[in-house]
């Protein structure tokens, strides 16, 4: 019992080590989704109408077409569109967290 505690002991300073000596933490390691329409308007707040003009202006990820009748956006692809839209309004807002 104690053996196991000391290893994790161990194991826990050399995690705590790791993020010391690392720079930029490193990127969550997301497994590759598909997202379903519905869930997409959910988590950007735009219409069908809305998605699909940016998308096919080129503004917003192209969707996957999965079946005969089921299309679908890529979860990371959208995430990252979200991402760059708070970002982008947190430089035009001059906010200096970024800076």
């Amino acid at each position: 019992m104690r053996s196991k505690a000391v290893a994790l002991e161990h194991e826990a300073d050399a995690v705590v080590a790791g993020l010391r000596t690392r720079t930029k933490p490193a990127p969550p390691s997301v497994p590759l989704r598909l997202l379903r329409f519905g869930e997409v308007r959910q988590r950007t707040g735009l219409s069908r109408s809305t998605i699909w003009r940016m998308e096919r202006s080129g503004v917003f990820p192209k969707r996957v077409k999965v079946s005969v009748n089921v299309v679908a956006w890529r979860e990371d692809e959208v995430t990252e569109w979200i991402a760059s839209k708070i970002q982008g309004a947190r430089h035009a807002a001059g906010d200096p967290i970024l800076a």
